[in-house]
């Protein structure tokens, strides 16, 4: 089933620092509560992707003075834009070949935004990323997100050398919470020992984003240039 979801993209400005909020967005491959290993890398990361309808991925690549935000990020359309490898990169069903691949029938129309956080800061600090309920309560760590959930992220940015806005995320408020379901199959029966085995956690912390779906250039979120003393401590 389709979602049909109304985003919204707010910027606000505290002094040298941009904050970005995301309202109501789409996720998919939301590895939020524990971080994963990076493509092609031995680093680690929160990851995941946000899917925000047409309005706010606009707003998101407008330049500032045309009232944007010029996200440095690239914004895919479900079912229409391609990759660098010129494959759609978020495909719907009937453009799936050989069944390999997720269809992403249910935010078609939508526009996909991947971001990460490193596990590590530039100065080495653990990262914080805070998972919260609609209350603010924090989310449970066994109460796995899955794809389809709907959330509101909170950032922290800088401007780079070309007024674009660098993001990572510091925040994620789940709004409808839709259950993590490994590919391998979370809770199995084994008729040989007569028992049922709860994989969920173990698949979670084992299983990496999937590669098909993960932009190659990541890593460009790391910091390139020396910002406030204090600055990296939001995130």
């Amino acid at each position: 089933m389709t979602k049909n979801v109304k985003t919204e993209a707010i910027l606000k400005t505290e002094g040298k620092n941009e904050f970005l909020y995301l309202k109501n967005v789409v996720l998919f491959y939301p590895s939020i509560l524990s971080v994963n290993k990076k493509y092609q890398s031995d680093e680690k990361a929160y990851q995941f992707t946000a899917f925000v309808d047409t309005e706010t991925r606009e707003k998101l690549e407008l330049p500032v003075d045309e009232g944007g935000i010029a996200l440095n990020k690239e914004c895919k359309e479900v079912g229409k834009d391609r990759d660098k490898k010129r494959k759609i990169k978020y495909p719907l069903e009937k453009q799936i070949k050989d069944g390999k691949g997720i269809p992403y029938d249910s935010v078609k129309g939508m526009h996909g935004i991947q971001f990460a956080l490193n596990e590590y800061t530039k100065k080495g600090k653990k990262s914080i990323l805070k998972v919260v309920d609609s209350q603010g309560k924090a989310w449970p760590k066994d109460k796995l997100v899955g794809n389809g959930s709907t959330a509101s992220v909170k950032f922290f940015g800088y401007r780079n050398q070309d007024d674009q806005l660098v993001v990572f995320p510091n925040l994620i408020v789940i709004h409808e919470h839709v259950p993590y379901e490994s590919n391998g199959g979370s809770v199995q029966e084994d008729d040989v020992l007569g028992i049922t085995v709860d994989y969920t956690e173990d698949f979670a912390e084992r299983d990496e984003v999937d590669n098909s779906d993960v932009d190659e250039n990541l890593d460009n979120d790391d910091v390139p240039f020396e910002v406030d003393e204090d600055d990296d401590d939001v995130y």
